[in-house]
Parts: C-alpha cells; sequence; structure tokens
C-alpha cells in the first residue's frame, strides 16, 4: 500500500464527466477563449471598466479553478447581452 492514494473520485477535471472545477486549460475550451485571455482578465484590477472574466477561484499561487456553474452562468450573461445588443441595433 505504498503510496496509494487515498483520494476518491477522479484526479482531474478530464477525467471526470461532471466536474465541479475545471482548470485552466477545461475551463478555456468550455468557454472558447484562449488561456492567455482567461489569465488577463483575472490580472485585471476590479475597478478596471473593461471586460470582465469569469469569476475563479484561486487555490494556491499557481493553481486557479473555475467552476463549472460561474463558467455557464457567464457565457449565459454574455449571450443574453449580445442578442440584446443585436436587438437595440
Amino acid at each position: 500500500m505504498a503510496n496509494q492514494s487515498k483520494r476518491n473520485g477522479p484526479r482531474n477535471a478530464r477525467e471526470g464527466t461532471d466536474a465541479a472545477a475545471l482548470r485552466l486549460p477545461e475551463a478555456a475550451a468550455r468557454i472558447g477563449a484562449s488561456q492567455s485571455l482567461l489569465k488577463k482578465w483575472r490580472n485585471k484590477a476590479p475597478d478596471d471598466p473593461g471586460e470582465k472574466g469569469p469569476p475563479f477561484i484561486r487555490i494556491t499561487p499557481r493553481l486557479v479553478v473555475y467552476k463549472v456553474s460561474d463558467l455557464d452562468a457567464w457565457l449565459d450573461s454574455h449571450a443574453k447581452r449580445a442578442s440584446q445588443e443585436s436587438a437595440a441595433a
């Protein structure tokens, strides 16, 4: 039993089909954005008037995850805003 993991379930988001949180590559793919764009949004100041990215959770200084529900809600809000803007034009 040397080096046996006590962790149950998938080791990362790619192994689980219903992962609650995704790392950067999976989150970027889910919303159709590049990893560098997500990093850029994440590093913006909260009071910056520019585009805001989806909410994220910083687990450690180097590990950031995105909740699937937050990504989906962020996408929905942008889809609604885009349809409202096209209807107003």
